[in-house]
């Protein structure tokens, strides 16, 4: 828990930072690098929540018998690997313009 409050605090104050070079339209050289920290973080970030999760989900059917279509119903069962799969290629698309744009 304690962990999940550190982590929530350290997004909330990425968001305050992007929010603020946004509306001060100054994304340009080294605030761009800032930028796309942020977008990199805030990516990530969303990713591990994610992937926890869907671990959380996969321990309960696990241990209760259950199965993930009871939990997300017919049509919502792939779609906690298809939100996997968006922000990893978010993550990965942001980490390399960061790794980019740094050289």
């Amino acid at each position: 828990m304690p962990l999940f409050i550190i982590v929530g605090v350290a997004a909330a104050i990425c968001v305050c930072v992007a929010i603020y070079i946004v509306k001060k339209k100054r994304v340009s050289g080294t605030n761009r690098n800032i930028f796309d920290i942020v977008i990199f973080g805030l990516s990530l970030f969303a990713l591990i929540l994610s992937f926890t999760s869907l671990m959380r989900v996969s321990r309960y059917v696990s241990d209760y018998g259950g199965s993930a279509i009871r939990i997300y119903g017919e049509m919502g069962a792939f779609l906690p690997l298809l939100e996997l799969a968006v922000l990893f290629i978010l993550c990965a698309i942001s980490g390399i313009s960061l790794i980019a744009r740094s050289k």
